[in-house]
Parts: structure tokens; sequence; C-alpha cells
């Protein structure tokens, strides 16, 4: 081997190697530069390093801006008392006493990581979460029903906890009157809007005696169904009984073409597939004591009495 062979094979070496400085140099700055990537190489595998979640111990106060939706002036669930009630709270929750700061930083710390996101997924529920030392806002993320999501620079990393619900639920309807009873009006919408998509079209609901496994099984065929199925549960169930399989029931005598007040779903105790009239009905899933019923055209009535369920149009 010539002198000269050996030279070009020392250069090639020496510009290999300054090569790959320059790469490790560029790895290690660009984080800096490139918010949400806290280690080098999430810019080659963004799932490998998974990152810490949100830290609220330090947060002197917390502020939770609540799902919108609980804020729909509906008379047909609340009567003028009740509203007036509910509209003077606000329409955000301040935690400011250190035990309730520390209640939601443990609920928070104990979220595992569950996958990486570039667009969020709405669930039934949200709440917007902002932690604050002093007057200058720490840290800012968003809680879809039993998951966190936290944005990095351009995409969100996804924390799963099926604390959050309990919690949030605990501590709105401590905060904010009535929250349950509007949840479950949401529910029993949002189970009318999901029948008639499984129906497709067709001139009758699914059968009565089998109506929560037809549901199931539509809701099974949907390629999001793995995302969802920890979120799905929770459409059967009244907020003011989480315990449970379903606290709904069907009316077999209404159709897609009935009445628009005719009933279609409504509270009951839980059970599974279940199907019949006002003898179903049940007055204590919520305090005040009443039971929300869904009519065909997708209005939710709150009923409180005996006298308003046997005014209502079962057939």
């Amino acid at each position: 081997m010539t002198s000269t062979s050996k030279s070009d094979k020392t250069h090639r070496k020496t510009y290999i190697l300054i090569v790959a400085g320059v790469l490790v140099v560029i790895l290690c700055i660009a984080p800096i530069f490139l918010r949400g990537l806290r280690h080098p190489l999430r810019l080659f595998f963004p799932g490998t390093f998974k990152p810490p979640t949100p830290d609220l111990t330090k947060c002197t106060r917390i502020e939770i801006q609540l799902d919108p939706r609980l804020f729909l002036n509906d008379s047909s669930l609340l009567n003028a008392e009740e509203n007036k009630q509910r509209m003077s709270s606000l329409k955000s929750i301040m935690l400011v006493d250190p035990n309730d700061i520390n209640s939601l930083a443990d609920v928070v710390a104990s979220a595992k990581h569950k996958m990486g996101s570039t667009k969020p997924i709405q669930f039934t529920e949200y709440n917007q979460i902002t932690g604050y030392v002093d007057s200058k806002p720490k840290v800012s993320f968003m809680i879809w029903g039993d998951e966190l999501w936290l944005k990095y620079g351009s995409f969100f990393q996804v924390f799963y906890n099926p604390k959050f619900r309990s919690y949030f639920s605990k501590i709105a309807s401590e905060k904010l009157p009535f929250q349950r009873r509007i949840y479950c009006s949401i529910n029993l919408k949002n189970l009318q809007v999901d029948i008639k998509k499984a129906i497709q079209g067709e001139n009758k609901y699914p059968p009565a005696a089998e109506w929560c496994d037809a549901m199931l099984q539509y809701w099974q065929s949907k390629p999001d169904y793995p995302a969802r199925k920890s979120s799905l549960k929770w459409k059967f169930k009244c907020p003011e009984k989480r315990e449970g399989r379903c606290h709904y029931a069907i009316n077999p005598n209404c159709k897609p073409v009935s009445p628009a007040d005719m009933v279609l779903l409504f509270e009951t105790t839980d059970g599974w597939n279940q199907h019949g009239g006002p003898e179903l009905f049940t007055f204590d899933n919520h305090d005040p004591r009443g039971g929300c019923v869904l009519l065909n055209d997708g209005t939710v009535k709150f009923i409180r009495t005996k006298e308003e369920l046997q005014q209502l149009r079962w057939k």
C-alpha cells in the first residue's frame, strides 16, 4: 500500500469523525431551539422517550376552565331558581388552597404515558388546566375524559389516568351546582346521535331487548374504537351513579317516525338492555331528586314528580 493511499484513508477517517462530531453537536443543540424535544434522539424516534407529566407542585394557584357545554341555558333541565344559582357560579374553578393544589398535582403525577399525537381528539368531557406561580402561568394542558393532553412544540403527548373523571366530577360538583345533571343530559343526547348513526336511515331503532349490545357493537366497528374504548363505557352511565353498567333504558314504543315529544331514552336503575315505560323510571339518581328523559326530537327534560312523569308521551 502506498503512502498516498494511507494518507487518503486517514483523511477519510478524519472527515467522517468531523461530520459525526458536527451531527452530535446539532442533535444536542436542536432541543434548545425546537420546543418539546427534551432528548436529541426524539428527532428521529419521537415515541421512544416518554416525557414527564406536568408538575403542579410549585403552583400557587390553579385555574380549571370547565366544559363550556355546562353553561347552556336549558329551562327543561333547570327551573328558574336552579338556573339563577348555576349562572351565578363562575365558568372556571380557582384552586388556591395548598391541599386542593396538592390533590390535583398527585392525580396528574400518577398518570401514565400513553402515546404521542399530532392532533387532539375531543371526548365527551374536557377541562383546560392552567397552573400559575404568583401571577405568571407556569404550565397548561387539557384533559379529555381519562386522558391528559400536553402540548410539546407541534405535537401532543397523551397521559392516561382513570382517576381524572372522578376527580373533576367531585371538584366540579363541589364548586358548580347541577353539573352532573347537565352531563347526564349530554350522555342521553350523545346516545341518540350514535343510535341514529347506527341505524343508518332505517325506519326503526335497535331492538329494545338488545339496544345496549347493538350500540356497543356499533362503537366496536369504528376504527377509533381502541383509542376511545376507555371513555365509551361512560356513555351508558349517569354521572351521579358512577358504579354499575348502564343507567338508561329505551322506550320500545318509540320509532324514528314517532311524534317528536315521545320518550325515547330515560333514566333507570343499573342494568343492561333495559326497556319499558314509566315503571322503570327512577327519581333516585340525582340530588335534588329527579331524572332525565330524552324525547324523540332530542330534547332532554328533568322530571321531578310522578305527575310530570305521567304527562309524558310513552305510546
